[in-house]
């Protein structure tokens, strides 16, 4: 699986600069199961990365594209339950 669009790229890269994110993780939804990292959401928000999952059924749907930022990668050495 490949994708990459320099357009989506120019996006992410204003968005981020213009808000500032903590954090900016992209994915794309997938029909069919591909070996790789996937998103698990709750409320909107990521709540894990499962990454090379054996199925379908560990993985969900939304395939991590490797374009990630975080604006303090400390943050993500942190308990989930101690984030500022």
């Amino acid at each position: 699986m490949m994708f990459f669009s320099e357009e989506l790229l120019k996006q992410a890269i204003d968005l981020i600069e213009r808000e500032k994110p903590e954090a900016f993780l992209t994915a794309v939804e997938v029909e069919k199961y591909f070996p790789g990292g996937y998103l698990v959401l709750e409320n909107n928000f990521v709540k894990q990365i499962i990454e090379k999952t054996r199925s379908r059924q560990d993985a969900g749907n939304l395939f991590n594209l490797v374009f990630d930022y975080y604006r303090d990668p400390a943050l993500l050495f942190l308990p989930s339950g101690n984030l500022p």
